[in-house]
């Protein structure tokens, strides 16, 4: 049996976000919490107001969102008594919104045990995303980081997906280039991953093999011409077909390594599964050969030897690697086997086509390192 999880309504195009109090009405709620964050909010943030006077809002601190965030955000809904959620940012506000409209319900719940559950309990919940490639808006996966460990919490659940998503590309046309850049490579990241997983499904794979196309065609014209609508808005579909794949079929190494490499030195989640990326695809082209043959042809490549390659000189046109030259310097072989050693026992290595090893792990991040040092 195969079954796949999505939201159960998509608004896409230019202006949906002026939908949002009809959807509110779908949903039989009248007292929202708009938990936003970043600039792109800032232009519609009076409106939002003016049009939501009863509502709560919570603007979420800058960085990724942790455990004592969660904390207030749960909080603050106790306190006003808010009957749903309205995340309007990029992923880290997404996240913090699906996992707060469940903790609220379930405080005393260790935070990784809800993907345990059949099912669980939360606020209705509407996901409005101001960039264009987590793809938060339709996954059952929420990152939040526990400081105190210092390590990233991922727990993968159906309920965690949002009721809505709202895809409005001008949301997205004041996002600074390198955020476009981190985001769009993320959500590329997600579609390839999704497709050479093991548990790929045919409709998984309809999804990822759709969203290549969309975001390499328009990463580049959105990132050099931000006010461009239609590279945005198809980016934008991009990360959303991303989401799905990875919702349904999940991601693996790449996304492994770069989680703690962007845990352990503070990175945009983006930039640090962008930086990982080509040297996984280096590593398993043999062992998921056809599926990368599949992933060179939607890509518009001549051959799977042809993915690791244009990663990287993305990478170059995106300055991906020069944004992360100072790594070079701190990437020693205690800090590789510290990370490593995370990477091995982190949830993130069950579906990749082959057996990773504590070798292989480490290589990455090698390479990485030589990469930089060039």
């Amino acid at each position: 049996m195969m079954l796949m999880n999505l939201p159960q309504s998509l608004l896409y195009g230019a202006h949906t976000l002026y939908e949002l109090p009809t959807q509110l009405q779908r949903l039989h709620v009248e007292k929202p919490i708009i938990m936003y964050s970043g600039s792109a909010v800032n232009d519609c943030l009076n409106w939002l107001r003016d049009t939501f006077s009863g509502a709560t809002f919570f603007e979420m601190p800058k960085g990724e969102p942790t455990l004592s965030m969660l904390d207030d955000a749960v909080q603050a809904i106790q306190q006003r008594g808010n009957d749903s959620v309205v995340a309007i940012g990029g992923g880290s506000a997404i996240d913090l919104a699906k996992a707060a409209a469940a903790v609220v319900y379930d405080q005393e719940r260790d935070f990784m045990s809800f993907q345990q559950l059949q099912t669980f309990r939360r606020l209705p919940l509407i996901a409005i995303p101001t960039t264009a490639g987590t793809g938060a808006e339709a996954t059952r996966i929420t990152v939040i980081i526990d400081e105190e460990r210092g390590m990233k919490l991922n727990p993968a659940h159906p309920d965690f997906i949002p009721d809505i998503a709202i895809l409005d590309p001008e949301l997205t046309v004041s996002m600074p280039a390198h955020i476009t850049a981190f985001t769009a490579l993320d959500a590329l990241t997600h579609a390839i991953e999704a497709y050479v997983a093991t548990n790929a499904t045919v409709l998984s794979d309809v999804f990822a093999l759709q969203a290549m196309p969309l975001i390499t065609a328009n990463i580049e014209t959105a990132v050099n011409e931000p006010m461009n609508l239609v590279a945005r808005e198809q980016l934008m579909l991009g990360s959303f077909y991303a989401g799905i794949a990875i919702s349904n079929a999940t991601t693996n190494l790449a996304h492994a390594t770069g989680r703690v490499l962007g845990a352990t030195y503070h990175l945009p989640h983006g930039q640090s599964v962008a930086l990982t990326h080509p040297f996984v695809v280096e590593r398993g082209l043999e062992a998921a050969s056809e599926r990368y043959d599949h992933v060179a042809k939607a890509m518009g490549l001549a051959t799977r030897e042809d993915i690791a390659p244009y990663l990287r000189t993305l990478n170059d046109k995106l300055h991906v690697w020069k944004s992360a030259t100072s790594l070079a310097n701190v990437l020693d072989d205690d800090a590789i086997a510290h990370m490593t050693a995370l990477v091995a026992t982190g949830n993130g290595l069950l579906t990749n086509r082959w057996d990773v090893t504590k070798d292989d792990i480490a290589d990455v991040f090698v390479k990485l390192k030589e990469r930089l040092q060039q």
